[in-house]
């Protein structure tokens, strides 16, 4: 049960581990000490707590491991480099973890195995927090498949707690993925809006992007859950994202991310650097209206309260077509063509004569909507494609169960077939 104390201490190049505290009950606090070198800078397994504050860690291969600690772990305004893994943070049940205000960067020299600047898989339960403010990663660039910071968040139904991983900046990172959110929670309110600024080059990732979401609990759906307010800065190049999000649209309708910057004040510039229900109707969307105008925080921001129209210029038809939209598609306008998925929330009618041309690959999802599309004999209604063959007419189930819910695909009015699902 004994605590230890490092105050102004200095080690230099160990051979292997320079600092190792493992299983013991009593709590480790080091301020103002220098470690240069070695395997783990601070291996901290099975403590009771961890200190560190105000320390220079550099240049170890691994320069923090800390292993579940029975109460908590704070690791504040440190200067941490590292050659292959920065940080590790495992917390577990009813211990709490401060992460702030910390320098956290690649050394001179990484591994050409280098791994993350940091990881956090964190087990939360009662009224136990999680805070990652005011740091800094940068200058990495890891190997192969491997994320910057990478961030598992679980929770069981029940359970309560805080999380924010807010006002952090990532800059000067070559990843997968900058920062990667796995984040399966069923109770945890959680803030994340950070400051990205750099380039993305893409390696081998589905979804290339800067911030990626693998996962989002169903409770966030409600607005307990929020990305509101990052800067993205990073420059990137076809098929690179802002924001990547393929959470299954079954688990969360939508994700806030307003007031948040995408690099571009054209609308249809900023939804290019965003992948989510718009690019896959199964995906949720993000809710990115309204956004900033420039990088700063408290600078100007677009006044548009609404998405780009469904109806787009020269007969595209784009995105979603929002619940409490009607839009009709008539003969004077076609053909018409899609941009990728669409998906009806709203209702959509289509009229006699007017050909679509979906996009290869693509679908038009009935999702919360309904649809109208009646043809006649001299004037039929056609479902296409220009290229390669598309995915069809799909109805969502997971939202069509009300008792208004209606699809009409008919050869002519008194021929008509209409189709419905719904709870009596």
């Amino acid at each position: 049960t004994a605590s230890v104390v490092l105050s102004n201490v200095q080690i230099d190049n160990p051979g292997s581990d320079a600092i190792y505290a493992s299983s013991f009950r009593g709590s480790f606090t080091m301020s103002n000490s220098t470690v240069i070198g070695g395997y783990w800078g601070v291996y901290a397994y099975y403590t009771s707590s961890i200190t560190l504050i105000d320390n220079v860690l550099e240049e170890s291969f691994r320069t923090l491991y800390i292993y579940q600690p029975s109460n908590f772990a704070t690791i504040e305004r440190n200067s941490v480099s590292c050659q292959y893994q920065c940080i590790y943070l495992y917390t577990y049940y009813d211990s709490t973890a401060s992460v702030v205000g910390n320098s956290v960067k690649g050394a001179d020299i990484t591994s050409p195995s280098a791994l993350q600047l940091m990881y956090i898989l964190s087990y939360k339960r009662y009224s136990d927090y999680l805070l990652l403010e005011d740091n800094s990663f940068g200058n990495w660039q890891p190997h192969l498949n491997y994320d910057a910071l990478y961030a598992d968040i679980r929770q069981t139904s029940g359970e309560t707690g805080d999380i924010s991983l807010s006002n952090n900046r990532f800059y000067n990172i070559t990843a997968r993925h900058v920062f990667n959110l796995f984040f399966r929670t069923s109770q945890v309110p959680v803030n994340v809006a950070n400051l990205y600024d750099s380039n993305l080059e893409a390696l081998d990732a589905t979804y290339p992007s800067v911030f990626h979401i693998a996962d989002w609990p169903e409770t966030c759906g409600g607005g307990a859950c929020s990305l509101v307010g990052n800067i993205f800065n990073y420059s990137l190049s076809p098929g690179q994202y802002h924001l990547a999000v393929p959470v299954s649209v079954a688990e969360v309708d939508s994700i806030d991310a307003k007031l948040s910057y995408w690099g571009a004040e054209d609308e249809s510039l900023v939804v290019q650097t965003i992948f989510d229900g718009r690019d896959d109707a199964g995906f949720s969307s993000i809710k990115y209206l309204p956004y900033l105008l420039t990088s700063d925080p408290s600078g100007d921001r677009s006044s548009n309260e609404t998405s780009l129209p469904f109806l787009l210029p020269g007969s595209i038809l784009s995105g979603i077509l929002r619940e409490g939209d009607s839009v009709t598609l008539d003969a004077a306008g076609s053909p018409y063509e899609s941009d990728g998925s669409l998906i009806i929330d709203g209702f959509l009618e289509i009229m006699p004569n007017v050909t679509i041309h979906m996009k290869a690959s693509s679908s038009m999802v009935i999702r919360k909507g309904n649809m109208k599309a009646v043809g006649r004999d001299d004037a039929p209604i056609l479902f296409t494609s220009l290229t390669e063959t598309w995915s069809g007419v799909v109805v969502n189930e997971l939202y069509a169960v009300s008792p208004g819910f209606k699809l009409l695909l008919a050869y002519d009015e008194s021929n008509s077939y209409s189709y419905s699902l719904g709870k009596e």
